[in-house]
């Protein structure tokens, strides 16, 4: 999936400038991110819903790089280890389809 298709999905993309640079795409409060740079203790005891994955070198490679390490919630969700990108992309997607028509309807 192109990064311009996935801005028109709703994701937004950021880039930390670390040694080895952090990229995060996020959709809502759900995250993909690309190296263990980040405390997985305090995403978890925050209850976060972030997924890692790994040889991540450009935004793009999201869509083929599985999943090293997830979070409760995004297992909640029903992302795996192993999933590839593309995957999660498409979950992350309709999680917050519903969670808006949720806010929006107040069901």
């Amino acid at each position: 999936m192109s990064l311009n298709n996935l801005r028109k999905m709703g994701f937004s993309f950021n880039k930390i400038p670390f040694t080895r640079p952090c990229y995060i795409m996020n959709i809502g409060n759900k995250f993909m991110c690309n190296n263990k740079y980040l405390s997985f203790e305090n995403i978890e005891h925050n209850r976060e819903t972030v997924v890692l994955f790994d040889s991540i070198h450009k935004y793009e490679d999201f869509n083929n790089s599985k999943v090293v390490e997830l979070t409760k919630n995004a297992k909640n969700f029903g992302i795996k280890k192993g999933m590839i990108g593309s995957e999660v992309i498409k979950i992350f997607h309709d999680r917050n389809k519903l969670e808006l028509a949720h806010v929006i309807t107040g069901i």
